[in-house]
Formats: structure tokens, C-alpha cells, sequence
């Protein structure tokens, strides 16, 4: 497969995006449609560039030179070149990591959205467990580069099996199929402390096992 039919399948985000290209905001993104040129951009592909920018809140930064961009607002712009791109797939490594919670909601719903409506396949690395919960409709758990488990997220994530891959005592919690991640923090300086689980209680002991 050549780079260009690649790039027409598979958009990639960094998780480390460094923008230090003498261009602006618009410019760069629209060059995620480079695998579509012809001769060049064409009216389409700049309304395009247009319509994403928008949908992403980007507006009032389209002529803003690259260097002059925060971290988060570096991590949209590079969402929204992969987003013009028009790829069947996007994939993307922890793109939320420079993102306040606001912006990682807002990125998030934008990347669901456009997976939804638009019938794109979205894999994504995260390290934010209620966020990937959220937003996920398939979960692989991993640990040491290897899979732990892997289906739905009311499925995956438990308090025993993520206690088990960070080393952790952790509780789940479970609302309407979407499970929320807690940390429990037991009191060390006590022996045989006990930890509430999913499906009921494990004592300290079976932490160390």
C-alpha cells in the first residue's frame, strides 16, 4: 500500500503534537486533505477545513501562526487536520493528555460524534479510566504489553481486575452500564484493612497475593 492510500485510510494523532511549522491554523489543517489533491486544494476542501474548524471551536484561531498555540489548543488543531483527513480510521494516543476537563470533554464528544454519524472506526490509548468508560464502546485492558482483558467497559472494568493491573486497591461502580473508576486509599498503618469491592469485600492480604 503507498503512503497515499494509507493516509487516505488512517489518520494518526501523537500523543505529543509539535507544531512548529511557519503556517497558520487553517493552512495546517488543511493540509490533512493532502492525500486528496489533485493540484492542489480545491474549493471543497477549504470550505472543509472550514466546517471543521468550526465544529471544533477553532474559528478565531484559523489565522493564528502554529507557534503561538497553547498545548491544548495544539491537540484540537491536530484533531481537526485528522478530522479533514476523511479516513475511515483515526487513530489516536492519548489525545486528551494537554486538554483541561472541559476541552477533553469537548474533544471526546467531538470524536464520538464523528463515529457515530460518520461510521469511522476510532481506536484510542488513554490512561483516564471513567473517560474511556465513557466514551468507549470496546475496552482492551493491558498491562505489561500484554491484554488483561477486553469487551465492554460494564465488563472489563471491575474493582478486582484493575486493582490487579495497577497495583492498586480500586472500587467500580456501576451506573446504567457505565462504570466509574474510584481509587480506595486504605489506611496502611493498619494490618488486615479491608477494601470494598464490586461484588462485595477482599481483604488486604489478597492484595499482595
Amino acid at each position: 500500500m503507498t503512503a497515499q492510500r494509507r493516509a487516505r485510510k488512517l489518520a494518526y494523532i501523537p500523543q505529543d503534537v509539535s507544531l512548529r511549522f511557519p503556517l497558520s491554523v487553517f493552512e495546517f489543517v488543511l493540509l490533512g486533505r493532502k492525500p486528496w489533491f489533485v493540484w492542489g486544494p480545491s474549493p471543497s476542501d477549504v470550505a472543509l477545513t472550514g466546517t471543521v474548524l468550526s465544529r471544533l471551536d477553532l474559528d478565531a484561531l484559523a489565522e493564528r501562526s502554529l507557534a503561538n498555540l497553547s498545548g491544548g489548543q495544539r491537540q484540537k488543531v491536530a484533531l481537526a487536520r485528522a478530522l479533514v483527513q476523511e479516513t475511515d480510521w483515526l487513530l489516536l494516543d492519548e489525545p486528551t493528555s494537554s486538554l483541561d476537563l472541559r476541552h477533553q470533554v469537548e474533544v471526546l464528544t467531538t470524536v464520538r460524534r464523528v463515529a457515530t454519524k460518520q461510521g469511522k472506526g476510532v481506536i484510542l490509548s488513554m490512561h483516564d479510566i471513567n473517560l474511556a468508560a465513557r466514551y468507549a464502546d470496546m475496552i482492551l485492558l493491558m498491562k505489561d504489553g500484554g491484554i488483561v482483558a477486553s469487551g465492554a467497559p460494564a465488563d472489563v472494568l471491575t474493582g478486582e481486575r484493575i486493582a490487579s493491573v495497577y497495583g492498586l486497591p480500586m472500587c467500580a461502580f456501576h451506573a446504567e452500564d457505565n462504570p466509574q473508576v474510584s481509587l480506595w486509599f486504605p489506611d496502611t498503618t493498619e494490618e488486615g484493612a479491608v477494601f470494598p469491592s464490586r461484588s462485595g469485600i477482599f481483604q488486604e492480604e489478597d492484595m499482595e497475593q
